[in-house]
């Protein structure tokens, strides 16, 4: 999970809420990072980057 969010700033929070997600089913936690990699190939394709 923590390599979708490669190069965001995580504070304790964050990385209490990823622990608690990663501790959730297969599916449940792929779905999750499926979509944090959607939403960060949106994000580079709207400013022209792609990743």
């Amino acid at each position: 999970m923590l390599e979708a969010l490669d190069g965001i700033e995580l504070g304790a929070h964050d990385r209490r809420i990823i622990a608690w997600l990663a501790e959730w089913g297969t599916s449940t936690v792929g779905t999750v990072v499926s979509l944090l990699y959607r939403i960060r190939t949106a994000g580079a394709d709207e400013c022209g980057g792609g990743q």
